[in-house]
């Protein structure tokens, strides 16, 4: 229910009426525990995600402002950690009259760039090592992704609802919860299929319990962003200039 409110009213009254993407922002398990144990370190995934973004956004549009919606997810297939950025991204930037300038983003150079940005921020806060950083760079595969999904049209309500749905997906799935008692004993089997080979993960109901407080946000933590064109900043400075606008015209 609290998904579908919230996609509701992203939909109706934040969106804007131009195309948008779903992107996913993930890391490798090599840095993945530091944000398990501070909470506080997930703003450096949000600030990586959304400024790689943005920087190539205004390379190709240096006068417009791009927009996105961003949440954080930490639950992987099966409950494990794996702390990771879905969001809604506005395939382009908002001109300064108004107007919509789509561009094209270089997915491998986005990538690139995230796990610079965020390597950089961890070495910052003394969590990483130069001499780390140089060694994950050397790897075949980094670990760190960048998805860019197909351009949402904004008259695509139904994918739109999906999207902004997901954002708000919970990280455990009824669907694939098995509760199974046995001579006095309780098992709880969690299931995920990842093409088309089903994969499943036996608890204890306190191991259970234990798996699923790591998904849970600290008290007063917000898992959702609001950026750029999104912001409530712009949002308001926006609505002021209409009304402004409407009162003139009146």
């Amino acid at each position: 229910k609290r998904g579908a409110v919230f996609a509701e009213n992203l939909v109706e009254n934040i969106l804007l009426p131009f195309p948008h993407q779903h992107l996913v922002f993930t890391i490798p398990k090599r840095i993945r525990p530091f944000f398990k144990f501070n909470h506080d370190l997930t703003q450096h995934l949000y600030d990586a995600a959304w400024n790689s973004w943005k920087e190539l956004i205004l390379e190709q549009c240096p006068t417009g402002t791009p927009a996105a919606v961003d949440a954080l997810h930490t639950s992987g297939d099966l409950l494990g950690f794996h702390p990771h950025i879905h969001g809604i991204f506005l395939a382009g930037a908002v001109l300064p009259d108004g107007t919509f300038q789509p561009v094209s983003i270089d997915q491998e150079r986005l990538e690139e760039l995230f796990a610079q940005k965020l390597l950089s921020a961890l070495k910052d806060a003394n969590l990483l090592t130069q001499e780390v950083i140089d060694n994950m760079q050397t790897w075949e595969h980094s670990g760190f992704n960048a998805f860019i999904g197909e351009p949402i049209s904004p008259t695509d309500t139904k994918r739109l609802l999906f999207s902004a749905r997901y954002l708000k997906k919970c990280p455990i799935s009824n669907e694939r919860l098995v509760i199974i008692e046995n001579n006095g004993q309780t098992t709880i089997e969690y299931s995920a299929y990842k093409d088309g080979v089903k994969s499943v993960r036996k608890f204890t109901p306190l191991e259970f319990l234990a798996e699923l407080q790591q998904h849970i946000p600290d008290t007063w933590e917000q898992t959702t962003r609001y950026l750029g064109a999104y912001s409530a900043r712009s949002r308001g400075a926006a609505k002021a200039k209409n009304s402004t606008t409407e009162n003139a015209a009146n």
